[in-house]
């Protein structure tokens, strides 16, 4: 099933990034594959609970354009206190295209690798669907921990009370430009696949 450009799908953000969907529909365009999820990219604040489940996170702060450091600062106070964590993500975009055969999956991996996609590969092979899965990401990645909440502990073992920030309030300024820059740079990569298609 083609992933519909335009239409809803079963993220949490419910469509399509409109950062790669010329991409998308190159790939969408060709005859023996097609994409079946993607995501252009995106910086991220989250807080994290005690539970550390998958589900507990709390989406703060989400831009698949860039954050500013008044981004994250509103981020961070909008912390429930349930949260024990809260951190600064930036993430590389990534993409899951189905191949019709190894041949066509290995085609489009020999391209990402040229232009400098060097994480991702065959993820599963159906032989009886004659279905190859790629999946296609960069190498791009910030994480850093922003702040920690109230009861845990601190270098003596004790519980602190309140929360401890873990970032110069100005270094969030350089942290928001810094992160916007290299999402901007990891998507033109991303999207230089396109001429080698």
């Amino acid at each position: 099933m083609r992933l519909r450009v335009g239409h809803g799908d079963k993220s949490r953000k419910g469509s399509v990034d409109e950062q790669i969907v010329p991409l998308l529909q190159q790939i969408n365009s060709r005859p023996n594959m097609f994409t079946t999820s993607s995501c252009a990219g995106r910086i991220q604040v989250l807080g994290v609970t005690a539970s550390r489940e998958k589900g507990d996170k709390h989406w703060l702060f989400t831009s698949h354009e860039g954050a500013t450091g008044d981004d994250i600062r509103g981020a961070m106070a909008r912390a429930p206190d349930e949260c024990i964590e809260v951190w600064f993500h930036c993430e590389s975009p990534i993409l899951h295209v189905c191949c019709r055969r190894v041949r066509d999956a290995a085609r489009l991996l020999r391209a990402a690798r040229l232009i400098g996609l060097k994480y991702g590969g065959i993820q599963a092979i159906n032989t009886q669907r004659a279905r190859v899965m790629l999946e296609l990401t960069g190498n791009m990645r910030i994480a850093v921990p922003l702040m920690l909440g109230r009861g845990v502990a601190g270098a003596n073992g004790e519980g602190r009370p309140g929360r401890v920030v873990l970032v110069d309030e100005g270094e969030l300024d350089v942290l928001g430009v810094y992160a916007t820059r290299r999402l901007i740079e990891a998507r033109e990569c991303f999207m230089r696949l396109v001429a080698h298609l």
